[in-house]
């Protein structure tokens, strides 16, 4: 499959034999690690690295024809994961404000302590879940550029619904943020699992 875009004055042609390679399906079994930590060097790098490990053919306004390398690779990696960074940086930042605004219910108050504000960005488990949130934005962006999506239509809503889940679990509004991820399981997951 190829992909073409413009970059400036040059025109990239992606060659990939594989939307989604193998290899970096593999990877995604993610460590625990929290946002404060090595988040950023361990293994999400890795698994960016090989899900954009493809030869690109760049074409230049006077009909140079050269390919790219490790660097053109290194520098796309790269750019996904500051993406990624920001928008996991901005989902800890959320889930803090709306933690530390929180009133307890009156039977807790007796026995409510208020949450370290660093609490997100040091905690491991969130830490990997965001991870999970990177990858799966990273994933979609491949297959949409590829276009290798069997329904165009039911990936878009499978964006949107992990981002809806995300936002009603930092509400504290756990009960519709499950029943939001489990439309997306059962629309999206379930039937990529029984196709394959």
């Amino acid at each position: 499959m190829s992909e073409r875009r413009i970059v400036s004055q040059y025109m990239v042609i992606t060659l990939s034999t594989d939307v989604i390679p193998y290899k970096a399906i593999s990877l995604l079994n993610f460590s625990d690690e929290s946002l404060d930590s090595s988040f950023a060097n361990g293994d999400l790098v890795v698994f960016l690295s090989e899900l954009y490990n493809e030869y690109n053919l760049i074409l230049s306004e006077s009909g140079d024809i050269s390919f790219s390398g490790e660097h053109f690779r290194h520098y796309i990696t790269e750019q996904k994961l500051e993406r990624g960074l920001e928008e996991s940086c901005n989902f800890a930042e959320q889930f803090t404000k709306y933690a530390v605004n929180t009133l307890p219910a009156p039977a807790a108050a007796e026995t409510y302590k208020l949450i370290n504000p660093e609490y997100f960005f040091s905690n491991v488990s969130f830490g990997r879940t965001l991870k999970y949130l990177i990858a799966w934005d990273n994933l979609c962006s491949n297959v949409l550029a590829e276009s290798a999506f069997f329904s165009q239509a039911h990936l878009l809503e499978a964006r949107t619904d992990i981002d809806a889940s995300v936002d009603m679990a930092a509400r504290f509004y756990y009960k519709q943020s499950f029943q939001i991820l489990r439309g997306f399981l059962e629309n999206a997951v379930l039937p990529v699992h029984f196709c394959n």
